[in-house]
């Protein structure tokens, strides 16, 4: 038996092809969050309850997002919006040497964004792109909004002490400009993502997808990513569409409108796989799913120490590879989606598996609706001490 969180609609997973969005209805963030330009600070409590036989108790995630440079006024003012900021660097990234590195400072109005196709390096500086409106419809798909730092088949690409900024300002669903992603990696090798924020994108925060170019069309590698706070998504906090390697700490999704982190590629036997997401934090995000993976496992995925608050589904991997998450702690919704509702919830072949794992239930007087852990046909979740 299937379990969906939410309804369909059309989702494009940027400038190369459309695939589909799976969004639901918007749910409040328990966790609070108080935010400023140069720091972000979040605090998540889950009250001391019992899950089956199960011993539970409060779960709390705290933490502090990077300092990222203040916005230094300039001569040159944006056209597009009141903020005094730099004009598009896009020229002057393009033209640095193999191995470059781009030093910002301030802010810079990106309206068009940046694509990136070189081993250079970008370290400091706000990115915004205030542009709302699509590009005219051509035919060809549906318009979307342009990305604000794209890179494309490029190796060895650093992006460091980066705040990268749109304007969905409440950070909620607008099915006509969520090509917007804060950062796109296309089938990239040994990208380096450290101390970045994306803030009020109409996208993804982060969006890892192959390059459907003719002689392109490999996976992401070898990413690493160190520091990374996603704020106010327009869709997902984290996409996995198409990655092979991939290492992430100090994560930090605090609000999204679709899922925290989602695994899902729309193409049969198209996936990730060989990840690990470590001291992370992922927020109770508007579809209410912290983890959300269906479509194909290349390899496992493994989350170690993270805080989860959300539901957790694992369904069609077409393959025998799975979801391990080792410590940290996971604080379930009191009300679940799908028949029969569930918190975490496997089915068509997925596989989870919990160890050393403290579970809770999200703050609230309502009284929980349905089984906390749901395996269907030859699916399984497993819990161990």
């Amino acid at each position: 038996m299937q379990q969906r969180l939410d309804a369909f609609a059309q989702h494009d997973p940027g400038r190369r092809r459309p695939t589909v969005h799976r969004i639901g209805g918007l749910a409040a963030v328990v966790l609070g969050a108080v935010a400023a330009t140069t720091g972000l600070a979040v605090t998540g409590t889950t009250s001391e309850r019992s899950i089956g036989a199960l011993p539970v108790g409060s779960a709390t995630a705290m933490l502090t997002s990077v300092v990222t440079p203040s916005a230094v006024p300039a001569p040159v003012a944006d056209p597009i919006t009141t903020r005094i900021c730099q004009p598009d660097p896009s020229a002057v990234i393009a033209a640095l040497p193999l191995g470059g590195t781009f030093h910002g400072h301030g802010c810079y109005s990106v309206p068009h964004g940046i694509e990136i196709t070189r081993p250079v390096t970008i370290d400091g500086g706000t990115y915004i792109d205030t542009t709302t409106a699509p590009p005219p419809f051509t035919g060809h798909g549906q318009p979307q909004l342009d990305l604000i730092i794209d890179v494309v088949s490029a190796g060895h690409v650093t992006l460091e002490n980066l705040m990268v900024e749109g304007t969905n300002e409440d950070g909620s669903y607008h099915p006509t400009l969520v090509g917007q992603a804060g950062i796109k990696l296309e089938s990239t090798r040994n990208t380096s993502i450290r101390n970045v924020t994306t803030n009020a994108t109409f996208g993804d925060g982060l969006e890892l997808w192959c390059d459907f170019r003719p002689g392109h069309g490999h996976p992401v590698t070898n990413l690493t990513v160190d520091g990374l706070t996603v704020r106010l998504a327009g869709r997902q906090g984290i996409t996995f569409g198409d990655v092979s390697g991939a290492s992430l700490t100090n994560v930090a999704v605090l609000s999204a409108a679709d899922s925290g982190i989602d695994f899902e590629s729309d193409t049969p036997h198209v996936g990730s796989g060989n990840v690990t997401i470590a001291n992370s934090t992922i927020c109770y995000c508007g579809a209410r799913t912290s983890i959300n993976s269906i479509d194909y496992l290349s390899g496992p995925v493994l989350l170690v120490n993270d805080t989860l608050a959300g539901h957790f589904v694992v369904e069609h991997p077409q393959s025998p590879f799975g979801f391990s998450m080792v410590g940290g702690s996971l604080a379930l919704p009191r009300v679940s989606p799908g028949t029969p509702p569930s918190g975490v919830y496997a089915s068509r072949g997925g596989h989870i598996k919990f160890s050393g794992v403290r579970f809770s239930l999200i703050s609230g007087t309502l009284r929980p609706d349905g089984r906390n852990f749901m395996p269907t046909d030859t699916s399984t979740i497993s819990v161990t001490p």
